[in-house]
């Protein structure tokens, strides 16, 4: 099948290049049967690229380890869903799927437009089209096919898998997000410089960018909001972005086409913009290449970027390529691209739109300034031309100092851009517009600012013991200048708000007197009769939303490394942190040794309830332990139970360590003969064999757990063997073992017992007590990697607790 993929890469390389030499000849000569057979040859193109495509895939399900690439990526024991996102997970893998969109997109992109369009026009479409995905052609052919085989050596019987840290969820759709985003800004590319080369300058190739510019931004968006979210869960960063170069690489473009998406609107309605406007298509199309380039280059070091790529040199010639061609048509058209209105005033909501602009595309420099520059500087050469005395690297705080003011003035200009008339802003309007929205974004964030008083104070009594007035002067000593920034934000943040939301709010009134129906009923028609525009106000929202959690960071308590073992309590902030339990295994779906540790989370100065205590005292009533004291402590979950019978105890405990330790973990390996010493190994066999060091652990705390239960046997360890050896006194002990063993339960709402072995008390986890955090250790044999797997509450939705 690899044969067959290469055979197929070659034609569709062939077919390619004749494509776009066709569309060029045929644009050129105004001939009508080359312009219509290059219409054709883009459809060959991505049946081709399919058909690459479902040979790939067939070889991942497959096991095709012939292939370098598929024994690189995958593995026999990879989930279903990792062994499809390895077609995407390496560079190969990614040129194929770019060539594949975009041969698919294109073709949708020509097609719609082909009959509503002058044919010399979309030939130079088609051609430039076919040129873009000819150059990731010629990747593939010369230097980088996913369809490599071994010729000097024998195939493996198993591949080394997809990097652990991959192998999540979100990563299964992240890459797919943002390459497709990246893939679908070349095609308002084309339509600009078609544009461009026929002299067609109306508004016909705005509107064709516009439509592929906005699914590209929501790919786009996608594919950042979805890294976030795999950073947050996988990386154990304890928040959603640190500036990671490889998602910059994705930022920087997204940044310049949202100005591009914004900008585009007063050309259509005021014939402005128009030179800024193709300035802004060709650096975007040119940022997402350099994006491609930078996660290739060596340049940037990140997590998930191509280190072992030989592209570099490739990208770098192909954005000089773009940036001159780009550049010679743009000068050439310079005078054709005159604005035909200009900006009256600076209270208008056109000179909004270019402070905007303005503003989105110096974050984008900023950005691949502060993600190059630490690369650049390490050169001496370079240090010593700008007079520096050590690189100019920036972190994630430097990032923050100065995206934040960035950040304030962009909400600054959504808040009130929206409500400024066109052209010039009356004192009159001002007041209109702006009245609604102040005045209760004023009141919510006031309200809000009272309810979190009420709230912290009251909090700070119950943990300090104190009344509200002292605890309200603890929260205000505790104040600083991010807090009272904070407020700032929010307050501008309700203004956004309603600012939307009186849009919203005339436009479903004026619908409701022209046409009647209900209210909500008229705000969905309003949406859908015009979705440019109400559309781009749920945008608003969703950034609005991204700012509501920005500044919550300023509230984030954070404490690293900190030791603990087993009944240990720790407290953050207004946590009480208690690690309960301790587990070791094998995950064959996984294929990975697991170590992970469970912690229950509990609000400070909280115990456990009442039910709980009483769940607890039903079950020693139920058991007849005898006399019992039953006690919880502030800030712990551990149900704390002394019993007045030592033989008692040892048999609560006892039953305990049969149901949940002992007999769901090992097994008797001999041959059941009646002597009176058993031999007994861990079930979890891999576990054994892939880290010998956590099976002893589980052997260790299994013979530990027979001195504790006194269960009539004595355990003993092997030296160097993954053994347990039980030795009776008599038969008559033994079969009391195994008749125990057989009928020991363990109510379902018990989650672990605790005994301590000093004071002589069991202490008992309610499951339903607190909230339950499983942070993970992950080992993969296979590959000698280790991950971590951060465990995130769910049940507060404004606070996560991150372990």
């Amino acid at each position: 099948m690899q044969e067959l993929g290469q055979l197929l890469l070659v034609i569709t390389f062939l077919v390619t290049l004749a494509t776009a030499f066709t569309g060029a000849f045929g644009a050129v000569t105004k001939r009508p049967t080359w312009m219509r057979g290059a219409r054709h040859g883009l459809f060959a193109v991505a049946l081709l690229s399919v058909a690459m495509a479902i040979v790939l895939t067939y070889g991942f399900l497959t096991h095709d380890f012939g292939s370098k690439y598929i024994a690189q990526y995958s593995e026999k024991a990879m989930p279903f869903v990792y062994k499809l996102a390895a077609f995407w997970g390496g560079e190969r893998g990614a040129l194929l799927f770019w060539v594949t969109s975009l041969a698919i997109f294109s073709n949708i992109a020509v097609h719609s437009r082909q009959k509503d369009r002058a044919p010399d026009y979309m030939a130079w479409v088609t051609a430039l089209l076919a040129l873009a995905i000819l150059f990731f052609l010629i990747l593939m052919v010369f230097q980088s096919s996913p369809f490599d085989t071994w010729m000097t050596q024998a195939a493996p019987e198993d591949g080394q898998g997809l990097n652990p840290l991959l192998q999540n969820p979100v990563m299964a759709f992240h890459p797919p997000s943002l390459l497709t985003g990246y893939i679908l800004f070349t095609i308002p590319f084309a339509f600009g410089m078609a544009a461009l080369i026929t002299n067609r300058l109306d508004d016909a190739w705005i509107a064709d960018g516009r439509r592929w510019t906005i699914v590209s931004w929501c790919f786009l968006t996608i594919g950042l909001l979805l890294g976030a979210r795999w950073a947050y869960m996988e990386i154990g960063w304890g928040f959603w972005w640190m500036w990671d170069a490889v998602e910059n690489a994705g930022l920087v473009p997204w940044f310049t086409a949202t100005a591009f998406l914004h900008s585009v609107m007063i050309q259509e309605r005021r014939g402005m913009l128009k030179r800024w406007n193709v300035v802004l298509l060709g650096l975007t199309f040119l940022l997402t290449i350099v994006g491609t380039w930078m996660t290739r280059s060596q340049i940037i070091v990140s997590i998930h970027a191509f280190a072992d790529s030989e592209l570099s040199d490739y990208f770098l010639v192909y954005m000089i390529a773009i940036a001159i061609f780009a550049g010679v048509m743009i000068i050439r058209r310079w005078k054709a691209l005159r604005s035909e209105a200009h900006i009256e005033s600076f209270m208008s909501r056109e000179a909004m739109f270019v402070l905007n602009n303005v503003i989105l595309v110096f974050c984008a420099v900023i950005t691949l300034y502060g993600t190059l520059m630490g690369k650049i500087t390490e050169s001496d050469g370079v240090r010593n031309v700008l007079g520096l005395d050590e690189p100019i690297v920036w972190d994630e705080e430097k990032f923050n100092q100065v995206f934040v003011p960035i950040g304030l003035a962009l909400l600054v200009i959504m808040a009130i851009g929206p409500l400024i008339s066109w052209r010039k802003a009356t004192a009159k309007n001002f007041r209109k517009n702006f009245l609604w929205p102040i005045s209760w974004g004023s009141a919510v964030t006031l309200a809000g600012a009272v309810l979190v008083i009420v709230l912290e104070s009251l909090a700070n009594g119950r943990v300090h013991q104190v009344g509200f007035g002292e605890g309200y002067r603890i929260w205000a000593d505790g104040l600083d200048m991010g807090d009272w920034l904070s407020i700032v934000v929010y307050w501008m943040c309700a203004i956004v708000l309603f600012s939307v939301a009186r849009e919203f709010h005339i436009a479903a009134k004026v619908k409701r007197a022209q046409a009647g129906g209900s209210y909500f009923g008229n705000i969905i028609v309003v949406l859908f009769k015009n979705p440019r525009r109400y559309g781009g106000y749920f945008i608003h929202i969703g950034v609005v939303f991204l700012f509501f959690a920005f500044t919550g960071k300023a509230f984030k308590h954070e404490e690293k490394d900190r030791h603990m073992v087993v009944g240990d309590t720790h407290i953050v902030d207004r946590y009480a942190v208690t690690m309960v339990d301790r587990d070791q295994r094998y995950s064959v779906e996984d294929g990975c040794v697991i170590a992970d540790a469970t912690f229950v989370v509990m609000p400070v100065r909280s115990t456990p309830s009442e039910g709980s205590v009483a769940r607890v005292e039903a079950w020693l009533a139920e058991r007849n332990a005898g006399p019992a004291h039953v006690k919880t402590d502030w800030d712990e979950p551990l149900i704390e139970v002394r019993l007045k019978d030592p033989a008692a105890r040892k048999t609560l405990y006892g039953d305990f360590f049969l149901a949940r330790r002992f007999g769901p973990r090992f097994e008797r390996i001999d041959d059941g003969s009646r002597t009176l010493s058993e031999t007994w190994l861990p079930r979890d066999r891999k576990l054994v064999d892939a880290m010998p060091m956590y099976a002893m652990e589980q052997l260790r705390a299994a013979r530990d757990g027979f001195i504790v239960a006194d269960l009539g046997a004595e355990a003993t360890l092997a030296a160097g063997s993954p053994q347990l050896t039980l030795r009776f006194k008599d038969a008559a002990a033994q079969a009391r073992f195994h008749e125990r063993l057989k009928s020991a339960t363990v109510p379902d709402w018990v989650l672990t017992m605790i005994d301590d072995p000093e004071t002589g008390a069991l202490a008992v986890v309610d499951r339903k007590t607190g909230q339950r955090l499983v942070p993970e250790s992950r080992f993969y044999p296979s590959k000698r990697t280790s991950t971590t797997e951060v465990a995130i509450s769910g049940e507060d939705f404004l606070v996560d607790v991150y372990l």
